[in-house]
């Protein structure tokens, strides 16, 4: 009974997210890449620094150490929440796939239009980060896009941060 009361609490939490986390999870799968590996998560580590990952790096956290509490998008859910803190020392050993840093607070203390005006370039729902900018600038920026419902993304080809409203 408890097991069923939390799960309906859990996903009541994630109404928000629902969509993004639907579509950052789909077609997710052990050894192959994912056809949304493109898009970054951002997570809160016990370390108090912020991860930003892609799903394939986070499913395999997931494959390893938390499947048997969570379904992946229960996993993701709870991660997007901050009811779940993962272990610093978990990306150690994981590979090149995330980048950890601090969140500069004079960026995080500002609004969202004034964030945009003076870090993003491009329309209303859809733009791009600039690239003037230094690393934990740039990575905080993104953290606050992701956190006020944005798929955050980076295109390869053209070497920019797009930023879309989910």
């Amino acid at each position: 009974m408890l097991l069923i009361l939390f799960g309906c609490q859990q996903r009541d939490q994630c109404t928000d997210a629902e969509g993004f986390i639907h579509k950052f999870s789909e077609h997710v799968s052990k050894g192959l890449p994912s056809a949304n590996s493109n898009y970054f998560f951002f997570l809160k580590l016990t370390n108090g620094k912020i991860l930003k990952t892609n799903n394939d790096m986070l499913f395999k956290v997931y494959l390893d150490k938390h499947r048997n509490q969570y379904n992946f998008q229960e996993f993701l859910c709870a991660l997007f929440q901050e009811e779940l803190i993962l272990d610093f020392n978990s990306f150690k050993k994981e590979g090149d796939n995330y980048q950890i840093f601090n969140l500069q607070d004079s960026i995080v203390k500002k609004d969202l239009e004034s964030i945009k005006s003076n870090f993003c370039k491009g329309a209303d729902e859809n733009f791009s980060l600039r690239n003037n900018l230094g690393l934990e600038e740039k990575l905080t920026v993104l953290y606050v896009f992701f956190k006020n419902s944005y798929f955050v993304s980076y295109d390869d080809i053209g070497g920019y941060y797009l930023m879309n409203k989910r």
